[in-house]
């Protein structure tokens, strides 16, 4: 029979995994949560017990490892807090992500990443939050309208995505159709695409990597019926490095019998994603009090992408209602706006308008 040393005996013990006295892991966020399917992106997955065990040691090196649906990639950073990896290649589509830790413990978050085309990932996603191709009736006689404007303030031509054949071309049997955008040149409006009503308000534009940096956009929201009393509201154009995968805190929102307020958030990872929304009284000084309000939205769009010209979206009308309920009132609301689907990247606001004036103020995460 063959002889162990006994230090060849301890050092075979101390690399054994010695998951059963550990934790196991957890995967909290993953950021970003979308990326080319040609792989090389850069994700941070933060959580806790990533790391190996304190005392432990490995005789060879034994990195976290990271799968991306059927592909595994060792950690290039990792604490116990967080790893860093890049993926690999993967077909288009949501995939699960499973942590494995030098010592063995495992996890799994499903759908944690969305591999997105190659095509799409050449282009920089901005979201219109509102957006008519004509006028639309609102409450009280308002009549809403809104004017779009995108300039090229570069020195290359940027391309726009999705855009529509113009009536009477003969146009190119490619995904997606797109629009040159020379330098110096100003664009009014979008095309308008044929899609069965959906009380869906947002609209998305894709602008070539290349020249995203470059374009300025404007985009206003006016009454018709009293533009002679109010010049609009500015709607922020939301560019894909503004999106929010984490918790959206909306504060200061009056709460007024005077004031309508409309809650509206958008997704554009995804065709369904679910959020859970806490509306508190806002007041001075340190509180951690119940929620007024707790409640679960579902934003959908009927539009499968890629280049798709709708994100998911879900609004919540009649906040004020709160004021009918037997508690004290205050003047102010603050609202949590949470993503419980993963990958979700998302925006959200409160549309504050005057019943009299039709004037409408924005609150927007801070």
């Amino acid at each position: 029979m063959k002889r162990v040393s006994l230090l060849s005996l301890l050092l075979l013990l101390a690399s054994l995994p010695i998951a059963a006295q550990t934790a196991a892991p957890v995967i909290a966020s993953v950021q970003p949560a979308a990326g080319p399917t040609t792989g090389g992106t850069l994700v941070t997955i933060t959580g806790t017990n990533l790391g190996l065990p304190p005392n432990f040691s490995c005789i060879l090196p034994c990195p976290a490892v990271v799968r991306f649906g059927a592909s595994e990639v060792p950690a290039i950073e990792e604490s116990n807090s967080s790893l860093t990896v890049r993926t690999p290649a993967q077909p288009a589509g949501a995939v699960d992500i499973t942590v494995r830790t030098g010592d063995g413990r495992t996890t799994t978050l499903p759908n944690a990443f969305t591999y997105i085309t190659d095509r799409e990932s050449g282009y920089t996603t901005f979201l219109l939050p509102i957006y008519t191709d004509g006028d639309v009736a609102g409450a009280h006689g308002s009549l809403w309208r809104t004017e779009f404007w995108i300039r090229n303030n570069g020195t290359s031509v940027t391309s726009l995505a999705p855009w529509d054949c113009p009536v009477g071309t003969v146009c190119p049997a490619v995904v997606p159709l797109t629009r040159p955008l020379q330098p110096n040149e100003n664009v009014k409006g979008l095309p308008v695409f044929f899609r069965p009503p959906t009380g869906n308000p947002g609209r998305l534009l894709f602008v070539s990597n290349e020249g995203a940096r470059d374009v300025s956009t404007s985009l206003r929201l006016w009454d018709v019926s009293r533009e002679a009393m109010d010049a609009g509201t500015e709607i922020p154009v939301v560019e894909e490095s503004e999106l929010l995968t984490t918790t959206a805190h909306l504060t200061s929102v009056p709460l007024n019998g005077r004031f309508r307020l409309m809650l509206r958030i958008y997704d554009v990872a995804n065709s369904e994603a679910r959020f859970r929304v806490r509306i508190y009284h806002q007041e001075a000084g340190v509180h951690s009090p119940a929620p007024v309000s707790d409640l679960i939205l579902t934003a959908t769009t009927n539009d499968p992408g890629p280049f798709r010209v709708q994100p998911a979206y879900v609004q919540h009308s009649g906040i004020e209602d709160i004021l009918n309920l037997p508690i004290p009132q205050p003047d102010q609301l603050r609202i949590e706006v949470e993503p419980l689907t993963v990958g979700s990247i998302f925006w959200t606001f409160v549309a504050v308008t005057n019943n009299e004036t039709q004037r409408v103020t924005l609150v927007t995460p801070q």
